[in-house]
């Protein structure tokens, strides 16, 4: 007689409500997790660009020291008293030899300065820390990439201005040409003062905000590691040839959370951080400015910082 063997029904397969469960249950969780790592990224991302302006900063005083506490310029011969001298470029290309760049630094300089152009024009070496890994606009800015910078220097400390007390100061004149000492042409101290600060590879805004002869020449420009001290691709804030005339201050409006080049001026500092731009201070110790600091009002905290001898105290949003 034949045994009757009974086998338990085995399942092959999900049902399909039971595969849509677990692939809504998988969007959920993706959902969720995404902006922790977008959190995430943008954290590591600041860190760095904190850390880049430090080394920058620490640099300038290192360079600083070997020239008798004389920064950098703006843009222009240097040490200041060597006028005549065939090497004319901006501080980014001085401090070169102390951010551990000194072959590139030597290029430039058997060429007399004249590398410095070439190299900006040409060359897709990158220096990191000259780039800020959250800048939105390195993809969209002109010449290469290697040529471009997250960040600028502040023209009123590297270059030489004149000023008049009050609040705000009124600023007489201002060259890009240096000199500065770090003792004697800073008394508001290096701790209260601005010397670096972050400005975008490429900004275009069609339509900036502000009058027009802030902007004659054109609207497009940018920030490059080793352009003329001058022009609309300075790694300076303010410019001498008319871009950003810094005789009627406060005019120097900090940028947030920009993502694209149509929004942002390139005058002015700039930065792809949510809420914060990030500066660097004389002591060489880095800051956050969040989005709500005062600039074009009174207590106008953002350009009392950038200017080196106006006697103010900082505010309290500061």
């Amino acid at each position: 007689m034949q045994q009757l063997r009974f086998r338990p029904s085995m399942r092959t397969a999900f049902t399909l409500v039971e595969l849509l469960v677990v692939i809504a249950i998988i969007a959920v969780l993706v959902g969720l997790l995404l902006p922790a790592v977008q959190k995430v990224r943008e954290a590591a991302a600041r860190s760095q660009c904190q850390n880049n302006l430090h080394q920058i900063c620490l640099g300038t005083l290192n360079c600083a020291d070997t020239h008798n506490g004389e920064l950098p310029p703006g843009y222009d011969f240097y040490p200041h008293a060597s006028q005549g001298a065939t090497m004319k470029v901006n501080g980014f290309v001085w401090i070169l030899p102390f951010v551990e760049q000194q072959n590139l630094y030597t290029l430039i300089q058997n060429t007399g300065g004249g590398g410095a152009a070439h190299w900006n024009g040409s060359s897709e070496e990158i220096i990191k820390i000259y780039q800020c890994p959250s800048d939105a606009t390195i993809k969209s800015g002109s010449g290469t990439v290697g040529s471009q910078c997250s960040y600028a220097l502040n023209g009123m400390v590297f270059g030489t201005i004149t000023t008049t007390p009050g609040t705000p100061p009124k600023i007489h004149s201002f060259s890009e040409a240096g000199g500065s000492q770090i003792q004697r042409d800073i008394p508001d101290g290096l701790s209260n003062t601005i010397f670096y600060v972050e400005k975008l590879a490429f900004c275009n805004e069609p339509s900036p905000p502000g009058p027009s002869t802030l902007y004659s020449p054109p609207t497009t420009g940018g920030t490059h590691w080793a352009a003329d001290g001058t022009q609309q691709m300075s790694p300076r804030i303010g410019l001498a040839t008319g871009h950003a005339p810094l005789s009627v201050p406060p005019n120097l409006v900090p940028q947030f959370n920009i993502g694209n080049p149509l929004n942002c001026a390139f005058i002015w500092p700039s930065s792809s951080h949510t809420g914060a731009l990030i500066v660097a201070l004389g002591d060489g110790s880095v800051r956050t400015i969040s989005q709500g600091i005062s600039s074009v009002n009174a207590p106008y905290t953002f350009n009392i910082a950038m200017v080196p001898n106006d006697g103010l105290t900082l505010p309290a949003d500061w």
